[in-house]
């Protein structure tokens, strides 16, 4: 009787391809924006995609200005993340848990919701937000998280399209969980390594336990 081991993926690596595009790191540790770049002129380029992918893995999060990538690019854009750094071809687009054709609105001057993109509304969510924010502590941290965590299968990539944007504020910060780790004293990093988390969604279960089939 004989057994294999599968060996563990080593990190893709970046070729450069991406080089030629004027680019900025945003820290020292997340965030890297190409204030030129146009993500429809990559579609034909998959060398320059994978790239991409790479580079978001690296930095963790990419900004991109005024683009002019449309609706089924952007799809077809996300597609080509994945299936590029290794995704098998039968994995599609991911569906948010909590979205669904009922509750979505239409989408780049189409009458219909697309369940392959969520939008969201700081109006349409204003009443839910603020009765969810008003059972929340009062610490700024509360609102922080990483999405769709507690899904089996969570998205690889995510693609963030502004469409309408305020005068002023309405920014959107990450963090690097990774530096945080990094900042933990040895001691701290082996208590981290010793527990083990449960993630749930309490909005997803309430919502399924309503689902009448």
């Amino acid at each position: 009787m004989s057994t294999t081991t599968e060996q563990p993926r080593r990190p893709l690596q970046y070729s450069g391809s991406l080089d030629g595009y004027q680019s900025f790191d945003l820290t020292p540790v997340i965030g890297r924006e190409f204030p030129t770049l146009q993500l429809s002129s990559l579609l034909g380029d998959d060398r320059k995609i994978r790239d991409l992918a790479i580079l978001v893995s690296q930095r963790g999060v990419l900004f991109f200005r005024n683009q002019d990538l449309q609706l089924n690019d952007q799809k077809v854009l996300g597609q080509k993340l994945g299936e590029l750094t290794g995704k098998p071809k039968t994995s599609k687009l991911h569906r948010h848990a909590l979205v669904d054709k009922k509750s979505q609105s239409p989408i780049d001057g189409e009458k219909k919701a697309d369940e392959e993109v969520m939008v969201i509304s700081s109006a349409s969510a204003k009443n839910s937000h603020e009765a969810h924010k008003s059972s929340l502590k009062p610490l700024a941290s509360t609102l922080w998280h990483a999405d769709i965590t507690f899904e089996h299968v969570p998205s690889d990539y995510a693609i963030l399209k502004m469409v309408v944007l305020p005068e002023s504020g309405g920014d959107t910060i990450w963090a690097s969980g990774y530096e945080a780790y990094d900042r933990l004293s040895p001691a701290w990093k082996r208590f981290a390594e010793s527990l083990t988390a449960t993630h749930r969604n309490v909005r997803l279960m309430e919502r399924k336990a309503m689902c009448i089939d």
